[in-house]
């Protein structure tokens, strides 16, 4: 379940890369005494909240765990860590009824 979870997860990531994948330049014709190399990357960043099926974060994931797919092909994860931050917010039954809406202020000025 945590598999399909992660699998879930990562081809909903994947939708939104569209075409940000690696590419490389065409080649070009270059002197023979003055070598010409072009190199083209592109880096994605994703942020990922890995949660079980009852809204728990997950922070024991190893990068062999997550997989990203961009249009149908596994791309390699060539670097994964933990980043903490400050409380993230569960499910709504966990964060309670939300907060009443407050009336706006009305003031005047007397002349």
């Amino acid at each position: 379940m945590r598999r399909a979870s992660l699998l879930l997860c990562a081809a909903a990531l994947a939708g939104s890369l569209g075409g940000q994948g690696q590419q490389a330049a065409p080649p070009s014709a270059a002197s023979a005494n003055n070598p010409l190399i072009r190199l083209t990357t592109q880096e994605v960043l994703l942020d990922l909240v890995v949660r079980d099926k009852r809204g728990r974060t997950l922070r024991d994931l190893a990068a062999g765990e997550i997989e990203v797919f961009e249009d149908g092909q596994k791309q390699p994860v060539r670097s994964f860590r933990l980043v903490t931050g400050g409380d993230l917010a569960g499910p709504e039954t966990q964060r309670g009824p939300a907060a009443p809406t407050a009336s706006p202020v009305r003031s005047f000025n007397p002349l």
